[in-house]
């Protein structure tokens, strides 16, 4: 994007804060992070693809419900190994919510039999029942370690794929509860809206 809109075309430690509309399109008010300033951006459309606790979207619907947990934890975490078939393949194993395992590469192999890096995500179920509930208490973002993931991937047996491996040799392992919010009525307004379809499933990573 840099290479095609300027070197100026992505800015990254800001800390959205708040918007307003203008006469010609929407401003922008942030916190600078590696300084503490406050910095601000015009545009024409400000769109807020800022995750589960959107700061935008809060700011269009004010009066929101928190978001609900349907009893899953999804441990996520990056490792280099060894390539997965193609070295270009995901893997996607299981499909009950609680019940699943995602791999798959996020940058091109650098040989024919060399590893790549690969990212991955567990879901395991840690609630009896189905009915939502709110967020657990402990919030997200948990450090897992590599003990508890091996314990976790211990109960997949895949062939094309080292789980050991990949808990072992990934940096970080993180925790973070797979949280629902309700449909909106709109979420859309002027130059300002949610990126967020109106019924939207994810995890808060950023």
């Amino acid at each position: 994007m840099r290479e095609r809109l300027g070197p100026d075309s992505v800015r990254t430690g800001l800390l959205f804060q708040r918007f307003e509309q203008t006469a010609d399109g929407v401003r922008a008010h942030f916190l600078d992070r590696s300084n503490g300033q406050p910095a601000v951006e015009d545009a024409d459309v400000l769109v807020g693809a800022d995750g589960i606790d959107s700061a935008v979207r809060t700011q269009l619907h004010p009066d929101e419900s928190p978001p609900t947990w349907n009893g899953v934890h999804m441990w996520r975490g990056v490792a280099h190994h060894p390539h997965v078939l193609d070295g270009r393949s995901i893997v996607v194993a299981g499909g009950t919510p609680g019940a699943k395992f995602v791999a798959y590469p996020i940058e091109d192999p650098t040989s024919a039999d060399g590893d790549t890096l690969v990212n991955w995500v567990l879901e395991l179920r840690h609630r009896s029942g189905h009915e939502p509930s709110a967020p657990p208490p402990e919030g997200t973002g948990r450090r897992v370690t590599a003990a508890e993931a091996r314990a976790g991937l211990s109960f997949w047996q895949l062939p094309w794929i080292d789980l050991t491996t990949l808990a072992e040799r990934s940096s970080a392992i993180f925790e973070y509860p797979m949280l629902d919010r309700d449909p909106l009525p709109r979420w859309s307004f002027g130059q300002s809206r949610s990126s967020a379809t109106p019924h939207t499933r994810c995890s808060p990573w950023a």
